[in-house]
């Protein structure tokens, strides 16, 4: 799967000013600071960033969680270019088919990648599993 090219290399870096500063990634990690909280995650692991784009989740949580190792994966090649400017371990690929071997991911994290996969509902967990799924309100906001 490759990304439609809709958007230029300086589009990853406005998004890179944007996500460290603006209200709604402020918003995005002080929710995903708090679920995280809930899950009483290890002191080490590796977390997963699922449409990594400019690579600042893995800055924040890399950040907030030291002993945890990141990685990220786009569809975008631009975006993946942009994230290897903090983190090497980026590559682009698909959400809808990860090039990781199974159980190799401790947590994966994805913000505003969910409402553009299609039949989204399938990644949703088993019954009895844990899982969050958030939509973002510009993507689909009847999902909200």
């Amino acid at each position: 799967m490759t990304a439609p090219r809709i958007f230029e290399p300086e589009y990853y870096e406005r998004m890179r000013q944007l996500e460290a500063t603006s209200w709604w990634n402020a918003g995005m990690r002080d929710v995903a600071a708090a679920l995280l909280k809930q899950a009483s995650l290890p002191p080490a692991g590796l977390m997963l960033d699922v449409g990594c784009g400019s690579g600042q989740t893995m800055t924040w949580f890399g950040g907030n969680h030291p002993g945890w190792r990141t990685i990220g994966l786009d569809v975008a090649s631009d975006a993946v270019a942009a994230a290897r400017r903090d983190h090497t371990k980026v590559c682009v690929a698909s959400a809808l088919l990860l090039p990781l071997p199974e159980r190799s991911i401790d947590l994966a994290i994805t913000f505003d990648v969910m409402q553009h996969l299609p039949l989204a509902g399938a990644a949703l967990p088993r019954p009895g599993q844990n899982g969050r799924l958030g939509f973002h309100p510009q993507g689909r906001p009847e999902r909200v």
